[in-house]
């Protein structure tokens, strides 16, 4: 992403109150650093490093969406705002 690291956008998104889940959140990078790999600890997201593998990445995607209340009703896209950008 331009100007920000992943591992910054989830802790934006903490940190301006977002109630999604942060272990639901993964971060896809090639070079972490041990700062970034205790930063993605403490925040809580999942972490995935080169060379990706497509299966390991989807076992995930597909334990996480079991984890999905099936009554889980979405909000309309109007209701919420992207972190750090403006409604208009």
């Amino acid at each position: 992403m331009p100007g920000i690291t992943g591992l910054e956008f989830v802790a934006r998104q903490v940190q301006a109150g977002c109630k999604g889940d942060v272990s639901n959140k993964a971060v896809l990078s090639g070079t972490w650093s041990q700062e970034e790999l205790w930063q993605a600890q403490q925040l809580g997201c999942k972490v995935f490093d080169k060379p990706y593998r497509t299966g390991e990445i989807e076992a995930w995607l597909d334990a996480r969406e079991k984890l999905i209340p099936k009554d889980r009703r979405l909000l309309d896209a109007e209701t919420f705002t992207v972190v750090g950008r403006d409604k208009s």
